[in-house]
């Protein structure tokens, strides 16, 4: 059973259909590729939410000043691999999830950062649909998010 609280029809979190590679932020302010996955249209990892150069700059377009972007670079030591196709998104504002869903709603902004997640408004959402990365899912029903979800009182519990 789904927490309506956890549920808005004006929001939507942003995410992609394959496992993607797993980051951390380096002194350099590069991100490293520590585990091996995919790299999709969007990455939220090391702390950051990195998303491929058409799709942040049709962010930017869509959100202006709720997200700054910055240019990012991936690299993988052990091979000298290089990725800078890749922008940083600086939400403007970060969302306690669920305790700011109803502010958000009420809100101006087109953009947030909740936990680890983008979330955007749905004509922002429809705008990224019509770009056709077909990796990129949205989702209204912030329950099913591991750091949100019942599964995160039960594990921390455990540790």
């Amino acid at each position: 059973m789904t927490d309506t609280h956890l549920v808005s029809p004006d929001l939507f979190h942003v995410s992609v259909r394959k496992r993607t590679v797993q980051l951390f932020r380096l002194s350099t302010g590069e991100f490293h590729v520590w585990l091996p996955g995919e790299f999709g249209s969007l990455l939220c990892e090391g702390g950051a939410i990195l998303a491929i150069g058409p799709l942040a700059e049709a962010l930017h377009a869509e959100c202006g000043s709720d997200i700054e972007l910055k240019p990012a670079t991936i690299v993988r030591r052990a091979t000298a691999e290089l990725w800078s196709s890749y922008m940083e998104l600086v939400l403007a504002t970060k969302l306690r999830i669920p305790n700011d869903l109803p502010r958000a709603v009420q809100s101006t902004r087109r953009a947030w950062r909740g936990g680890r997640r983008l979330i955007v408004r749905g004509d922002v959402r429809d705008s990224l649909m019509a770009l056709g990365l077909s990796d990129l899912t949205f989702s209204s029903d912030f329950s099913l998010l591991e750091e949100f979800g019942p599964q995160r009182a039960t594990r921390s519990r455990k540790n």
